[in-house]
């Protein structure tokens, strides 16, 4: 399947079956791929972004038998539409014009065993660009192409899941499922329920890729494969054109510690201590005591 491996090409969908991969935007180290090789628990990666390809090859060369498959991550920048589901490269000078078997072919030489389409971003609610997707995923007339159906969490909302389970019916090709949102889009027991109807009604379809944990519920309920992004972005997509957000903490109720200041002969805390004095705090001056600047005191027993 990679290069330096004289296999025959198989389907792509027997290919990824029940696999688990690392998904990576960038050049893997040859150490962490050794060490990926080693645990049957991860079974290949895929590198996303649109370098993915040259990746593909820079690891065919350090792993040969590493199981590799390619991601532009078209979605990232690219909206799908009805007359466009795909982001083809722009170049006018090219006589042969660009073909997805033809791109397939290229990243199978270049060492890749499954190529995600460069599909764009269906748009919620946007069924006839959705159609489009999954029609030029079946149309491709390569054995090593899965569908990319990249959507927002609304997709999988009671609104809008029954159009979407009907177009992912019609793939006659694996599905590469990336659910896009902030934080975990799985916190919503709505998105989270659609994610189980998707599976149940497409079983041995669905690649659940740019996922968490949750890659191993996918495969007990059925789905044919997943994969765990090796970084935060790649766990969780958030939307194109927007910061990822931060979870705020709730703030800690601070305990008050106060301590003898002999200068004023009085009490005070030590957060008032810092603001008067920063770094030079006058040190504990009482008789037989420990020396120490003032505000260095916590609600350690020891103190």
């Amino acid at each position: 399947m990679s290069a330096g491996r004289e296999q025959v090409r198989v389907q792509a969908a027997e290919v990824v079956a029940d696999r688990v991969f690392a998904a990576a935007s960038s050049r893997v180290a040859a150490g962490i791929a050794a060490a990926l090789n080693e645990r049957s628990a991860v079974s290949g990666i895929v590198h996303v972004g649109p370098h993915a390809v040259t990746n593909c090859r820079v690891m065919s060369l350090v792993e040969a038998g590493m199981l590799q498959a390619v991601d532009l991550a078209a979605y990232e920048r690219y909206q799908a539409t009805p007359s466009a589901p795909m982001l083809a490269p722009g170049d006018d000078y090219s006589l042969i014009p660009w073909s997805l078997a033809g791109f397939a072919a290229d990243a199978a030489a270049w060492g890749a065993d499954v190529v995600f389409t460069p599909s764009g971003l269906v748009r919620t609610g946007d069924s006839h660009a959705l159609a489009a997707v999954i029609e030029a995923g079946n149309n491709a007339g390569s054995s090593t192409v899965v569908t990319t159906v990249a959507v927002p969490q609304e997709w999988l909302t009671r609104t809008h899941r029954p159009r979407l389970l009907r177009e992912l019916q019609r793939s006659t090709r694996p599905v590469a499922l990336v659910v896009i949102g902030q934080l975990d889009p799985y916190e919503d027991p709505e998105v989270a329920q659609g994610l189980l109807a998707v599976l149940d009604a497409c079983p041995g379809k669905i690649f659940h890729h740019r996922t968490d944990m949750t890659a191993i519920e996918t495969l007990g309920r059925g789905g044919l494969a997943a994969s765990i992004g090796v970084t935060t972005s790649l766990r969780h997509t958030i939307p194109p054109g927007r910061r990822a957000q931060k979870r705020r903490r709730p703030a800690r109720l601070r305990r008050p510690l106060h301590v003898f200041v002999p200068g004023i002969t009085e009490f005070r805390d030590v957060a008032e201590l810092e603001a008067w004095f920063g770094d030079d705090a006058p040190e504990c001056a009482l008789a037989d005591c420990c020396a120490r600047p003032l505000t260095s005191f916590s609600h350690e027993a020891s103190d």
